[in-house]
């Protein structure tokens, strides 16, 4: 199976299971950018971002010393999130 990568941002796990040779003509996130925008900003990768660095600044313990999220600690650490930000729409 061919893997592509988003045509706007270049998220290399945007296509999981795309099964055609052709690449994917637009963003899976957003189907109305046909093509890599001149900024080169998606948005869906950019509420991921935004979405990492406040589960960082709510428990910064919860990440070890290169911040990457400690296994053990990702419920807590989510569920602060979800406390924090009651109705927000997670970026997945």
């Amino acid at each position: 199976m061919p893997r592509h990568a988003c045509p706007v941002c270049g998220d290399p796990n945007a296509f999981p299971i795309w099964i055609e040779d052709i690449p994917p003509p637009t963003c899976p996130n957003d189907p109305a950018w046909p093509r890599r925008s001149v900024e080169g900003i998606c948005q869906h990768q950019l509420r991921k971002a935004e979405q990492a660095t406040a589960l960082r600044r709510i428990t910064p313990d919860a990440f070890d010393a290169n911040g990457t999220l400690i296994p053990s600690e990702s419920g807590r650490a989510w569920r602060n999130y979800l406390t924090a930000n009651p109705g927000i729409r997670l970026a997945l």
